[in-house]
């Protein structure tokens, strides 16, 4: 689920003018063919790589050049995650209810060398641009906010419940087994910010957001002095979203009634977590008597 552009550190292939050359400091990320309008046109770029640079070519993925380097050929639509079209969640409002509510996420950045994890909650600010904005923080020991300087993208993956379908729920024969789940991907660059008070409020809005549940719910009084010394050991960022996918695999390219033996056999679970995913398919594709 993610680009495969391939990072090496040599100059642009001047041969490739079919392409637009995207290029990073020391490294270049990838070589993107300029938006087709239709897929034959993808096709006829392809096919002029393929004559000027004796390509081995996949025009659904990319090209070997016959140099050993690696041409990345992404399609018009921009989508980086594989999500087929019955599982494509558009909706923005939910798209944005999901991230608020799975708010703790993989954020994966790229030093140049190779892609970095960290695992944070993140808020989501809807009212900012087209697709909103994520805010956070992270030890200031964790070396991930130094590839913020750089300027390239970063993905932050929300994930909500997932778990195993056995065919054996299916009443449609033959069936294999096959997993359920729901991520959200939001793409976007990080941007760090410092001032004091914008990091403050920050803070009482991340303990606002997690201790609403509780029944006695933690104040966040601290001594300005300890706080203050506690930020110092933090670098607060805003990713504004540049674009966000959403999938939702919860067997929409079943039959109805595979759908609600998968719902009924989760919902009879002991397990937690497969009890949410029932929950999640019910409201996404309805409970069927």
């Amino acid at each position: 689920m993610g680009s495969e552009d391939v990072l090496w550190p040599e100059a642009p292939v001047e041969e490739a003018q079919s392409t637009e050359i995207v290029e990073e400091p020391k490294f270049m990320t990838a070589l993107q063919v300029g938006k087709p309008t239709h897929t034959m046109c993808h096709k006829k770029r392809c096919a002029r790589l393929r004559r000027r640079n004796s390509l081995r070519i996949d025009t659904r993925r990319g090209a070997w050049l016959s140099s050993g380097r690696w041409l990345l050929l992404r399609a018009s639509d921009n989508s980086i995650m594989y999500v087929p079209p019955s599982f494509r969640l558009d909706d923005p409002t939910k798209i944005a209810a999901f991230v608020r509510q799975y708010s703790f996420a993989t954020f994966i950045t790229d030093d140049g060398n190779a892609p970095f994890a960290s695992h944070l909650p993140m808020l989501h600010r809807s009212e900012c641009g087209n697709a909103g904005a994520l805010l956070s923080h992270m030890a200031r020991a964790n070396p991930q906010w130094q590839h913020f300087a750089s300027g390239r993208e970063a993905l932050a993956i929300f994930h909500g419940p997932h778990g195993y379908i056995s065919p054996s729920w299916y009443q449609t024969k033959p069936a294999v087994p096959t997993w359920n789940y729901a991520a959200v991907h939001a793409y976007g660059v990080p941007k760090v910010f410092s001032d004091h008070g914008r990091i403050v409020a920050l803070l009482e809005e991340l303990v606002t957001v997690y201790e609403s549940g509780f029944e006695e719910p933690w104040p966040g009084n601290l001594p300005d002095d300890y706080r203050d010394k506690m930020i110092q050991s933090i670098v607060a960022f805003e990713m504004p979203i540049s674009r966000i996918e959403g999938k939702f695999k919860l067997n929409q390219n079943r039959p109805a009634a595979d759908i609600q033996n998968v719902i009924e056999t989760l919902r009879r679970s002991p397990d937690a977590d497969n009890q949410a995913l029932a929950r999640l398919m019910i409201a996404e594709c309805g409970d069927r008597p």
